[in-house]
């Protein structure tokens, strides 16, 4: 059972394109992300600049957290991308990131880095480290511009 969902999404200012497949006999469910050509574009570096920047809505009882919580999804950002350039890459630690990013952003009101996450420890556990690069290379794109207002 497939279901297609297109929708403007609170945190950003773009269309979130998500297909939700779900296998009944598992009850495991898929989360893929088909993202916007801002974000499809980002992965190469030096375009990074001539990007708009994008708003996220966030509590304002979340204004003292948000700057450093920002700052540490970098860092797993970073991680994620050294990890996928060792010779004998760590999966099972990629996907641990992935399903933590994939709980936190929405905790703060960011959900697209729960949106990353998600694909981040999926991509992990099929062992894509091709896929994993660029998400955690749009991931990069997306905290590098987006600005965030208090409402």
């Amino acid at each position: 059972m497939a279901h297609n969902n297109v929708r403007r999404d609170r945190n950003c200012r773009y269309l979130a394109h998500r297909c939700f497949e779900s296998d009944t006999s598992s009850e495991n469910q898929s989360i893929s992300v088909l993202t916007s050509a801002w974000h499809l574009s980002c992965s190469r570096t030096k375009r990074r600049r001539e990007m708009k920047k994008f708003i996220a809505q966030v509590d304002p009882d979340l204004c003292d957290l948000i700057p450093e919580f920002l700052e540490h999804k970098r860092g797993d950002t970073r991680a994620i991308l050294s990890g996928i350039s060792r010779e004998h890459i760590d999966f099972e630690g990629l996907s641990r990131i992935g399903h933590k990013l994939k709980g936190e952003g929405g905790s703060y009101g960011i959900d697209v880095i729960s949106l990353y996450g998600a694909e981040i420890e999926r991509a992990a556990r099929d062992r894509d480290a091709e896929a994993i690069r660029r998400y955690a290379n749009e991931l990069a794109a997306y905290l590098d511009s987006v600005q965030i207002e208090y409402q």
